[in-house]
């Protein structure tokens, strides 16, 4: 009887387990992405002249307890003012920057933020605002910094209409310093890839500048703000056009995410408002008209209604294009005749923590000395007699399986940059495969290449490290392999430990001959060194989020994604979603850039 009811109470200690591991396979990557906009007021004013030119970092942080002041006082809003400082901690991830809205204080910005909401994570928002000082520079020392805000994502969206106001405190600050405050709301993101393409013209608009100006017969210089009313009842700016000079007559055209623009609901409420640019900042009102996407399909013209002109127009706004272009999901593309090709490059420089050793050859019978190297335990290439990999075949396994089930037959080439082979200094080379079998997989391969490269007679690990040769030779790969599929597009995987002795040349190779390839790159930093490069190549960093040449040329596109492998190396899984989720954008992005569409499944042809 005894050890009936112990076999019970195993049993259900069992059905337990199992029931909590399904639990948890359940919520294991669940979330909601969620779009988030900001808004300042009241920002202190740092400059004697004029008035700030006020931006904003955001930062997710996912540490527990670094930003949690309890006890601090509350705001009007009941939530916790945070002690913030000046620079982000190692493990905050930088989720983007907005634009620099000249001479205001109260500036609402109309860049908003996509993220993922994890209910069973705390995540720490932070923003930081600062004035702008040097027009474009990514170096956040060069501007006035103006104080910052923080609320978990938690309490973001357990507030009435996901919307709160935080004051903007300064570094060690737990009350409010007349730095003003910063109002944050978020919305769940529904599902959609469609765009919206527009083109709006002004015409008999009302003139509402100075006296002066109008007594001469000068005319305004409007430019349109378009808003989406979020569930809150509060108006989030969605774009902001360029400025229209000297016209009552304005025309502007724009293609927007049809998300941004009203989450994919065509009925929501749109709020056109039309202003007369002033450089001191205090823009002038001229108007605004309220619609839906669902009535401007129909290219309407609309009565624009200002405060001052009573029940009179205020000119009119006539919607002269509106249509809803279908953009298709990289699953589309993957399901017809898209291919995606993997490479690989490893960091096989000096920096990597080598130790030379010199010893006779027996085998030739000469007397000359041989060059080999014995990795040390402290390399980050060393590999461990109990077979647990290093932090480059844990990236590259992780990252290269997954990139391999959506390859084709060819073999995945693993370059080597950093290194000689027998005295010569070629910047890059390819590491041959060694006992390729037939049935091997590509990973299990590039594996044991990458492992067989240390047995190398000749191999001398060197500097400098030079990237710029390795994503020309990736850039050129990639166009070869359209010649035999126009919807072929590689990955270049490169894994390095940060240092590089060619950061500019390498921009200047993205941007000159990467970005017009089907290529994406993932920039997996190895080690604990310093990754200010890698997140420069980014182009988060970079003035306008995107990267710029020595001659000033902007990357049309972004194709970079740097990930640093400690930060995510307890979860692998955590590691290959954070490095591949760009990917399918980019992917969709580049072939739209060149009107390719996706081949439907029953015309795709091939063995993929």
């Amino acid at each position: 009887g005894i050890d009936a009811v112990a076999s019970e109470h195993e049993e259900a200690r069992g059905i337990d387990a199992v029931a909590s591991k399904s639990v948890r396979d359940f919520h294991e990557g669940s979330y909601d992405r969620i779009e988030i906009s900001i808004k300042c007021r009241d920002l202190k004013n740092r400059d004697l002249i004029s008035k700030s030119d006020p931006f904003c970092v955001v930062h997710l942080d996912e540490e527990e307890d670094q930003y949690n002041n309890s006890e601090d006082s509350d705001d009007d809003d009941g939530i916790s003012s945070l002690r913030l400082s000046k620079k982000p901690s190692e493990r905050s991830k930088k989720i983007g920057t907005t634009e620099v809205i000249k001479d205001n204080l109260n500036p609402d910005f109309t860049t908003t933020f996509v993220t993922n909401f994890i209910f069973e994570e705390r995540q720490t928002l932070i923003v930081r605002v600062y004035d702008e000082d040097v027009k474009g520079d990514p170096d956040l020392s060069k501007h006035d910094y103006l104080g910052a805000a923080a609320v978990t994502l938690g309490k973001l969206m357990s507030s009435r209409g996901h919307i709160v106001k935080l004051p903007i405190l300064g570094k060690g600050e737990k009350k409010l310093r007349g730095r003003g405050h910063m109002i944050i709301q978020a919305e769940k993101v529904a599902s959609c890839n469609d765009q919206l393409i527009m083109t709006l013209a002004g015409s008999d608009l009302v003139k509402v500048g100075s006296k002066l100006r109008r007594s001469f017969g000068g005319k305004s210089d409007p430019f349109v703000v378009v808003s989406r009313k979020n569930p809150s009842g509060e108006y989030m700016s969605v774009w902001r056009s360029e400025v229209c000079y000297s016209t009552l007559h304005p025309t502007w055209s724009c293609r927007l995410p049809l998300q941004r623009v009203c989450n994919a609901d065509l009925d929501r409420p749109i709020l056109f408002e039309i202003f007369d640019w002033e450089k001191s900042g205090s823009h002038k009102d001229m108007g605004k008209v309220q619609t839906t996407v669902r009535r401007i399909l129909d290219l309407p013209s609309f009565n624009i209604k200002h405060t001052k002109c009573n029940d009179s127009s205020a000119g009119t706004l006539k919607i002269q294009r509106a249509e809803i272009w279908k953009i298709p999901s990289m699953l589309e593309y993957t399901s017809g005749s898209c291919e995606i090709n993997f490479m690989a490059a490893v960091d096989f420089s000096a920096s990597n923590n080598f130790v030379k050793r010199f010893h006779r050859s027996e085998s030739s019978g000469s007397n000359f000395l041989q060059q080999r190297y014995k990795l040390s335990s402290e390399s980050l290439h060393f590999f461990s007699e109990v077979g647990f990999p290093n932090e480059y075949q844990a990236a590259l396994s992780s990252i290269g399986s997954i990139l391999s089930d959506y390859g084709c037959h060819r073999s995945a080439p693993l370059y080597a940059f950093g290194a000689k082979i027998d005295g010569h200094s070629d910047s890059i080379f390819v590491v041959p495969e060694i006992d390729a079998n037939e049935g091997d997989h590509n990973m299990r391969r590039m594996l044991t290449s990458y492992k067989s490269a240390f047995s190398f007679p000749g191999l001398e690990m060197t500097e400098p490290t030079l990237l710029a040769p390795v994503i020309r030779e990736a850039a050129r790969n990639a166009k070869l392999m359209t010649i035999e599929n126009e919807q072929a597009y590689s990955v270049l995987l490169v894994l390095t430990d940060g240092k590089i002795d060619d950061v500019d040349q390498t921009i200047d190779t993205l941007v000159e001959h990467a970005a017009d390839a089907p290529l994406s790159i993932v920039i997996v930093g190895v080690g604990g060194g310093n990754f200010e490069d890698m997140m420069r190549l980014d182009g988060d960093e970079e003035a306008g989020g995107c990267l710029v040449s020595s001659e000033g040329k902007k990357c049309p596109r972004d194709l970079v994604q740097f990930v640093p492998f400690r930060k995510y190396s307890k979860t692998m899984s955590h590691l290959t979603a954070e490095t591949l989720a760009e990917i399918p954008l980019q992917l969709v992005t580049y072939f739209m850039s060149k009107g390719i569409r996706p081949t439907p499944p029953d015309d795709a042809t091939g063995t993929h």
